[in-house]
């Protein structure tokens, strides 16, 4: 790698978090708690929709303000974007859907009435700042029936993403229904593979790029 070699020993894509849903950052932890404590509604014969009074989500004060402020626009999202960045609704989808997709922020997804009544259920709090040194997210459910659920995320849960490999793919098979066919899509899947695995070889190659460009500096 040569005279780039100590630029490339620190590079900040190493450093990025894996999305599993296409939404902002910030939802991922508490859409983890929540359809893990779906799971365990139904198992007890409650319904995620009719029989949840309350859903109660804390976070750390950034993510709160970006996925839970300003209320009324996070409860009514009027474009797929907005959607992506607000915690109430993406809740919601997937106490109605199941799941996070593409699907879910169409126009037609964003109208529904059930999905507004829905996110209006789900209020967020602000993780105490001694807190945020271990928890990512709590989430809190309350029944109509009085009973209660609770699932916290810790840093230590999120630092191997739980089988990250496997839900790359399902996402990646999610976001390209309908665009790429079962051939095509393995034939991508088992390409990136290449590279998933070996991140050394990936940052040789950038670094061999920018200095064959001539670049003190990659660009």
């Amino acid at each position: 790698v040569g005279a780039a070699a100590g630029f490339w020993d620190d590079l900040a894509i190493r450093r990025v978090g894996t999305k599993f849903y296409p939404v902002c950052q910030a939802i991922h932890a508490p859409a983890d708690a929540w359809k893990e404590l779906i799971g365990r509604l139904r198992a007890d014969g409650a319904d995620p929709v009719a029989d949840v009074e309350q859903v109660v989500c804390t976070l750390g004060s950034f993510g709160a303000r970006l996925v839970a402020e300003p209320r009324e626009r996070k409860l009514r999202p009027t474009s797929a974007h907005q959607a992506r960045f607000s915690l109430p609704w993406c809740l919601a989808r997937i106490a109605l859907d199941g799941d996070l997709t593409p699907a879910a922020f169409t126009d037609a997804r964003l109208s529904d009435p059930a999905a507004h009544a829905f996110a209006e259920r789900v209020e967020c709090r602000v993780l105490a700042p001694e807190r945020e040194k271990s928890v990512i997210a709590v989430v809190e459910v309350r029944t109509r029936g009085g009973s209660r659920y609770e699932r916290a995320v810790l840093l230590e849960d999120r630092a191997g993403h739980g089988n990250m490999h496997a839900r790359v793919v399902d996402k990646f098979t999610k976001a390209t229904d309908g665009l790429l066919d079962e051939t095509a899509r393995k034939r991508v899947i088992a390409a990136l593979e290449a590279l998933a695995f070996d991140d050394e070889a990936m940052v040789e190659l950038l670094a061999g790029l920018a200095q064959a460009r001539g670049a003190g500096e990659p660009r």
